[in-house]
């Protein structure tokens, strides 16, 4: 009777049984291929934020939210969340797992810092909020005021970023230089040759101005009041 049940309740939601003989999970190729993804995700979100094991149920949480919204060969490289919905997921609120975050505190006074400091631990698709983890009780909430700090700098992890010819650096970032030390009276300098001039100065221009003539006007002398 609860096998009729059941049959039934997967044929009206569109899904397809298909039994396997026990002990025999190698069977279920795709079901197995993607238990193994989630727990490879999981190994990943617990060792690069250091959160305790407990936390699997949400690591599996944010692994499916994430694998529902990005795009697999099945589908022709749409996503999961594109074909049910027919739009593209927004991916702009997601961040680290178990990265920092600061919650607004509304209990505190004037004069004390109104954050705490928690860990993010995904999107709550029923309330379109944050799953904060608080490091001190060891609960887990929703927020919605929350303020996600800037990412630490890994050791050796620096910007390079290329000068263009023509380009000057930033005075503000250009190393401080000791001044050029004197000439020595030893050796002179050597003079500049006039007959070629170095490239960086720019060659005089030839003058256009016409040469100059005197006046043929004849002048008249001023007479003398008798």
């Amino acid at each position: 009777m609860l096998e009729r049940r059941f049959n039934a309740h997967l044929a009206a939601a569109g899904t397809a049984c298909k039994l396997t003989v026990h002990d025999t999970p190698q069977l279920n190729g795709i079901a197995e291929h993607l238990n193994r993804t989630l727990l490879k995700r999981i190994c990943a979100f617990a060792y690069g934020s250091s959160l305790p094991k407990s936390l699997w149920g949400e690591a599996v949480r944010h692994a499916v939210w994430l694998k529902n919204r990005t795009g697999t060969r099945a589908l022709d490289g749409k996503t999961p969340f594109q074909v049910l919905f027919g739009r593209p997921p927004d991916l702009s609120s997601p961040r680290v797992w178990g990265s920092c975050v600061w919650v607004h505190d509304p209990d505190c006074s004037k004069l004390d810092v109104c954050v705490c400091e928690v860990r993010w631990l995904g999107i709550d698709v029923d309330t379109k909020a944050h799953r904060v983890f608080w490091p001190g009780t060891g609960t887990i909430t929703v927020e919605q005021n929350i303020y996600f700090a800037t990412s630490v700098q890994f050791e050796g992890e620096e910007t390079i970023i290329p000068i263009l010819r023509g380009e000057q650096p930033d005075a503000s970032n250009t190393p401080i230089t000791s001044p050029p030390e004197p000439p020595s009276p030893a050796s002179p300098l050597t003079p500049l040759s006039l007959a070629s001039p170095p490239e960086s100065l720019p060659a005089p221009l030839p003058s256009q101005l016409p040469p100059l003539r005197r006046s043929t006007r004849t002048r008249r002398r001023a007479r003398a009041n008798t």
